[in-house]
């Protein structure tokens, strides 16, 4: 694609970017506010949930049973080239046609740009997808909305700057050699890693001081802290407020327990082992269902999902959470248990044998938030459901960060933009099953 066209494009993205950040900053962020807009993105199926891209790095798994546990599955689109395409964005070129088409004939199906425009330069790959989409840009949570004190946060940028010249950057630029990463790959890992940095100083996460002293000393943990700590970030400043998949391959990859001597270990842990940041909440069910691989599987599947009315009862759940209805949650969990179980057990109907349907993985489905805690009693209070996947996680909800919540800046931030209320789907493509 041409810079002319690109740059046009991102001029745009960012005009309406600053219209929504003026909006946030005079009369502040409302309930139904979000970023990208709903109309915009052509959203007609509820819940929205962010696809995880990196299923076949980790799994070799393509994006397709993505689709099913979503309303509508957005699709973070990074600028990759065509050899790096599979595993950055989870999907090849020869993919492209049939995802515009399940966009355009279900809506299950959006895009929205993980980089920005001007890095799409000469990727002629991804041109369809812009010209009959029109994705647009996903962005943070405009800094200055989340301070009545925007010098504080621009001081934050400027400390991770200072911090990453001494040994960060470097240690990067010589991985970057060894493994010939695109440019824009590089600039995007690292405005990633910039971004979770300030936002862990706005929260006041105090592990922050440590990832700062391992910038200088042992940079490569820093960034592994990092990576890992996006996993917190992102929802909580996500102005979309959309849903999250992750896949428990990626998620043990940032398993923290290897680091638990780089950092000092805190009242909270348990025998000192260090806990993954993402306590991602403690209700959690765990089912085995259809897996598609191709796009005539997942429409096969999506119509026998519609038959047995899977897509009514996730979006009455996604709801349930938002509205922190606790007994329509419980109401409907239960439902979704019984759907799954008679979608599976009724999926000789869409022939599971045939080319393009696997016999299936599992999906933990989870809820995020506080008030989630409720619903499972004391038992499990210090357990969330990574650790009922087995990981050695310890409470680390964001309750720990509304106590440190004090002050006028962050009271704004905790009024404005912490959205802890969504649904998370964790896939485990490598589960066995005797089937």
């Amino acid at each position: 694609m041409r810079k002319e066209y690109l740059d046009d494009y991102q001029a745009r993205e960012r005009e309406e970017f600053a219209h929504f950040t003026r909006k946030v900053l005079s009369h502040g962020l409302d309930l139904d506010d979000r970023y990208p807009s709903l109309q915009r993105l052509g959203i007609v199926h509820q819940p929205i949930v962010y696809a995880t891209c990196r299923t076949y790095l980790f799994d070799r798994e393509k994006i397709w049973s993505q689709i099913l546990f979503a309303g509508t599955l957005l699709i973070p689109l990074s600028a990759y080239d065509k050899d790096h395409m599979l595993n950055g964005c989870g999907f090849d070129v020869n993919d492209i046609p049939d995802l515009i088409r399940l966009a355009k004939e279900t809506g299950r199906v959006r895009f929205g740009l993980a980089d920005p425009p001007e890095y799409f330069e000469n990727m002629d790959h991804f041109e369809p997808i812009f010209k009959e989409l029109k994705p647009p840009e996903l962005l943070y949570m405009p800094r200055e909305a989340s301070s009545t004190d925007p010098e504080t946060i621009r001081n934050f940028g400027y400390e991770f700057e200072a911090l990453a010249r001494v040994n960060f950057y470097n240690s990067w630029n010589q991985y970057f050699e060894d493994n010939v990463l695109q440019h824009n790959e590089y600039w995007s890992i690292m405005q990633h890693r910039k971004d979770t940095f300030v936002y862990m100083k706005i929260l006041g996460i105090e592990e922050v001081d440590d990832i700062s002293n391992l910038m200088i000393d042992e940079p490569v943990h820093a960034d592994y802290l990092l990576a890992a700590y996006e996993y917190l970030i992102e929802p909580i400043f996500d102005p979309l407020k959309a849903s999250k998949n992750f896949s428990l391959s990626e998620i043990s990859h940032y398993d923290l327990n290897s680091l638990a001597s780089k950092m000092p270990p805190s009242p909270q842990q348990s025998q000192g082992v260090h806990s993954f940041p993402v306590e991602i909440g403690r209700y959690i069910m765990k089912k085995i269902t259809l897996n598609p691989s191709t796009y005539y599987g997942c429409i096969d599947v999506i119509q026998h999902y519609e038959q047995n009315e899977l897509y009514k009862v996730f979006e009455a759940l996604d709801k349930a959470i938002k509205t922190k209805k606790q007994d329509q949650v419980v109401t409907h969990i239960s439902e979704l248990n019984e759907v799954l179980d008679n979608a599976w057990n009724d999926a000789g109907k869409v022939k599971i044998v045939r080319e393009g349907i696997k016999n299936g993985i599992s999906v933990a489905v989870g809820g995020v938030g506080g008030f989630v805690s409720s619903l499972v009693g004391e038992e499990s209070t210090m357990r969330g459901l990574l650790a009922s996947l087995g990981f050695k996680a310890v409470d680390r909800a964001l309750n720990k960060y509304e106590m440190l919540i004090a002050d006028k800046s962050a009271r704004l931030l905790y009024g404005r933009l912490l959205n802890k209320q969504y649904l998370i789907n964790v896939y485990d493509f490598k589960d066995r099953h005797n089937l």
